[in-house]
């Protein structure tokens, strides 16, 4: 059973990636990061899924930084997915070109929202909120490439 955040969205939607088991990592975000996590499902998750009409599928949410630095390792030392503050998603049954415009011309008040692709074809957004107490800057960014070594 896992722990509801908001109607559509659960603890495990937010912690689960498909690369953290067999790389014996386990993915459980600090007691620091929760209210940040609840916060990206309250103001940016649940709205974006109302937005798309609920087409919406989490692919990468919180991740620690052993998680981050397995996946990528572009080497940041600080990212918003160790601070429960990003979520990367897809969007069945809509073009995510589709999907990102409709987000970048809404109210939701994302820090970021990044449209992402690899050399491996694959698509994904990517939307962030910002740091407590900070403005949101509404900074939307089409079709950022990403390193080959990113696993969806």
């Amino acid at each position: 059973m896992s722990v509801q955040v908001t109607p559509h969205i659960t603890l495990q939607d937010l912690i689960y990636h498909p690369k953290a088991a067999p790389l014996g990592i386990v993915n459980i975000p600090p007691e620091e990061c929760l209210p940040d996590l609840i916060r990206l499902c309250q103001d940016l998750a649940e709205p974006i899924v109302e937005l798309l009409g609920g087409r919406f599928s989490i692919i990468y949410c919180y991740g620690s930084q052993r998680l981050h630095a397995a996946l990528v390792r572009h080497g940041r030392e600080s990212f918003p997915h160790a601070e429960g503050r990003a979520l990367d998603f897809l969007t069945p049954g809509m073009e995510i070109s589709q999907a990102f415009d409709l987000i970048a011309a809404s109210e939701i008040p994302f820090d970021t929202l990044t449209w992402f692709w690899n050399r491996a074809g694959n698509n994904w957004i990517e939307a962030t909120i910002p740091v407590m107490g900070e403005e949101p800057r509404r900074e939307a960014r089409r079709c950022v490439k990403m390193a080959e070594r990113v696993y969806l």
